[in-house]
């Protein structure tokens, strides 16, 4: 790393790291939206625990393992289970919140939500906005907040259909869009999801596009759906969130041109697929929702990830090899944050940046094996330039060590589940060298 950018937003502190050539400056930043919501990261941590359902998984060292890297296995699994822990916990928080004010209840029992029936399906941004109403600090609306969490029951598939009527000012999360309206109605099946006004003007209308196989997504066109190798797809959404739930964070322009822009999304998951299919069911398994970024003349690509809005990333145009590099590292945030939604990585009393380092050694860590498995593709795949190629591993070699020194000087900080996290992959990468 060679500069580090320091943001406060109110007593909360977010550390920018820049890697030489800024392909993944925002990469580390992105962690830190709680704080920017005047939602210090302690109170969410610490909601997040209650959040979890009776029953559901108990926190104890060697949980995580399989996230460090998709190398030891067994991470998807785990990815479904921690995830209907979630959905069950946020269900159940919601309908005590609707019995308590007299708010219309949940359509579906949370108990009744197994990890076979939401599978990774529900790690959604609609769940991210319902976690999000149930922190009191934020400002409950118990009728906005159950309409919420149907809608992320009804994408996750745990729901067959939808019947809302809804008085808010508070913007809802739809399938990759956020939708401002005083008073609408909506209703949705198996097929098609309609959103309308009181006098019957259409808003929005969405079609269930499944193909054989693989989980469904919502969209307005075809051409709003994303391929994700041959086993995946995504769909391409906004950014507007931002503008109410993350206001103070650096929100990026829409490209101009999002057909091309998310060709070369396909293409670079193509490429994982072919040449290091570990990441590529790494990177398939969490990647909900796509947001195009423009990219200035003269500027490094960006990306982004966030720990409130889980599935979604953010990635600007750019070559293969490097968009190759921004989806791992993004979606390697996606298990971070589930990780992070889980349970404390850092003991507490720990320097301030070492949930930011372990965050950034994680993803730069995993990036660094991505390349390496993709050096042996060089003059078979005409997309990837083997100087290029040789480049992005050399920055991310040197960003994973600088991290990972950071991360041995303090390793008695690291809580169980941090270890989890790091200590398999510090092996891994040493063992790949």
């Amino acid at each position: 790393m060679t500069a580090h950018d320091v943001h406060h937003a109110g007593d909360v502190r977010t550390i920018v790291t820049r890697s030489p050539d800024g392909v993944h400056d925002q990469l580390v930043e992105i962690h830190g939206l709680a704080g920017r919501l005047e939602v210090p990261s302690s109170v969410m941590a610490n909601d997040t625990l209650s959040l979890l359902a009776p029953g559901g998984e108990t926190i104890e060292q060697g949980l995580l393992r399989p996230f460090a890297s998709p190398h030891g296995g067994g991470f998807l699994p785990l990815a479904e289970r921690l995830t209907c822990s979630h959905v069950r916990g946020i269900a159940s928080r919601v309908q005590r919140i609707a019995e308590r004010t007299g708010a219309p209840p949940l359509a579906v029992d949370p108990a009744t939500l197994t990890p076979a029936r939401i599978s990774t399906h529900g790690w959604l941004p609609e769940l991210g906005a319902a976690r999000l109403g149930c922190v009191e600090r934020l400002g409950i609306e118990p009728a906005w907040l159950v309409a919420q969490m149907q809608l992320s029951l009804y994408f996750a598939g745990a729901l067959d259909a939808v019947e809302l009527e809804l008085t808010s000012e508070r913007p809802l999360a739809i399938a990759g869009r956020i939708l401002r309206r005083d008073r609408i109605r909506i209703c949705g099946d198996r097929q098609r999801l309609t959103v309308v006004t009181p006098a019957g003007q259409l808003v929005l209308a969405l079609t269930r596009i499944e193909p054989p196989g693989m989980r469904p997504v919502w969209a307005r066109e075809v051409s709003d759906v994303i391929d994700v190798g041959s086993s995946a797809i995504a769909v391409r959404a906004s950014n507007d969130w931002m503008l109410h739930w993350d206001t103070a964070a650096a929100r990026g322009e829409a490209c101009d041109d999002p057909a091309r822009h998310l060709a070369c999304v396909e293409r670079a998951v193509s490429v994982l697929e072919a040449y290091v299919p570990s990441y590529y069911r790494w990177v398939a398994a969490l990647m909900r929702e796509v947001v195009p970024l423009r990219r200035e003349a003269a500027t490094p690509p960006r990306s982004q990830s966030f720990l409130i809005w889980p599935g979604q990333i953010h990635v600007s145009r750019a070559s293969v090899a490097a968009m190759v590099g921004m989806l791992v590292h993004a979606c390697t945030h996606q298990y971070f944050h589930l990780a992070c939604w889980t349970g404390s990585l850092i003991k507490p009393g720990a320097p301030s940046p070492m949930e930011r380092i372990l965050l950034g050694y994680h993803a730069a860590a995993n990036t660094l094996l991505a390349y390496r498995g993709l050096a042996s593709s060089v003059g078979r795949c005409p997309d990837l330039d083997a100087r290029e190629l040789a480049d992005h591993t050399a920055r991310c070699a040197a960003q994973a060590a600088s991290l990972g020194d950071g991360l041995e000087a303090h390793l008695a900080y690291l809580a169980p589940l941090g270890r989890d996290l790091y200590e398999p992959l510090r092996d891994c990468v040493a063992a790949t060298r």
